[in-house]
C-alpha cells in the first residue's frame, strides 16, 4: 500500500495546524530560508545542542549557517509536536555514513525522518512506518550535465537522457538526480553506494503524480519508491520511501 504525502508550509504558528503523523502517512515540510534571522541570532542558537552549534560555526558562508541553524532547529521543533518528547530528550546523532536519526526512548513514538536543503530551501520528511531519503537542488543550468551523466548514470538513464530534447535535459537531469540522492540518503549510505548500479524509468518523468520503482543493477525492483516533490520554481524534491 502506498503512503498518504502531505506537504506542509512551515511557519512559526505550525501548532496551529491539524498536522499530526498517523500511520501510512508521509508529512514533507517546506522551509524558506529567506527573510529568516541571522544564523547567529539567539533565537535560532537558543535550539541547538552544543554539539550542532560547533557544528554550524564550521560552515564559512552565512546561508549554509543559517540552513543548518534553520533545518536542525525546525526539525527537533516538529519531532517534539509529533511525539510529545521534551525538546531536552531529543538529541539527534549520525549514522556512520552520515544519515540523522533520533535514538527515541521508548515511551515515545519511534519517528523516521530525514532533512535537506539546497538555495533558499529546505525540506523535512517524516514518517511512523517508512524509512525515507528526500533531497531538494536548486537547478544549476551552468554545470557540465552531459559529462555528469555519463559518469554517474545507469546506461539506462543516459539512453533516455540522450535522446531528450535539449529543452527539456536539464530538468530530466536533475529529476534523475533528486531521485538517486534521496534513495541514497534513505539507505543511509550516500555517494559511498555507486549511481551507476540502480536505475528508475524516466519517461514519464513530466507526469506530476509519477511514482517510481527504482531497480537494481541487474534490473530487479528494488522495495523503494520515489516521488517527486513541489518546491519552487527552479528547484527538485524527491521524497524516497520504502516500508519499515
Amino acid at each position: 500500500m502506498l503512503p498518504v504525502i502531505r506537504l506542509y508550509n512551515y511557519s512559526a504558528s505550525f501548532q496551529e495546524t491539524s498536522a499530526k503523523l498517523r500511520p501510512g502517512e508521509i508529512h514533507i515540510w517546506k522551509i524558506a530560508c529567506n527573510g529568516q534571522s541571522s544564523p547567529d541570532s539567539d533565537i535560532l542558537q537558543s535550539d541547538l545542542l552544543p554539539e550542532e552549534t560547533v557544528r554550524m560555526k564550521q560552515f564559512a558562508h552565512p546561508k549554509d549557517k543559517l540552513r543548518y541553524a534553520l533545518g536542525h532547529t525546525t526539525l527537533r521543533k516538529l519531532l517534539c509536536w509529533y511525539t510529545e518528547c521534551p525538546k531536552e530528550e531529543i538529541c539527534i546523532i549520525n549514522a556512520p555514513h552520515g544519515k540523522p536519526y533520533w535514538k527515541n526512548p521508548s515511551q515515545y513514538p519511534s519517528v523516521e525522518f530525514n532533512l535537506s536543503h539546497s538555495g533558499d530551501w529546505i525540506l523535512l520528511a517524516f514518517s511512523l512506518d517508512y524509512f525515507l531519503g528526500v533531497d531538494t537542488e536548486r537547478i544549476d543550468t551552468g554545470k557540465n550535465l552531459e559529462k555528469l551523466a555519463q559518469r554517474f548514470y545507469h546506461p539506462q538513464e543516459i539512453k533516455q537522457y540522450q535522446n531528450m530534447d535539449d529543452s527539456h535535459k536539464v530538468s530530466l537531469f536533475f529529476h534523475c538526480w533528486t531521485i538517486k540522492e534521496a534513495y541514497l540518503k534513505g539507505l543511509g549510505e550516500g555517494l559511498l553506494h555507486p549511481t551507476n548500479e540502480f536505475y528508475v524509468n524516466l519517461s514519464a518523468w513530466r507526469e506530476p503524480d509519477t511514482i517510481y520503482t527504482i531497480y537494481s543493477k541487474d534490473n530487479l525492483p528494488t522495495l523503494w519508491c520515489a516521488q517527486h516533490l513541489p518546491v519552487s520554481e527552479g528547484y527538485v524534491g524527491t521524497i524516497a520511501y520504502t516500508p519499515r
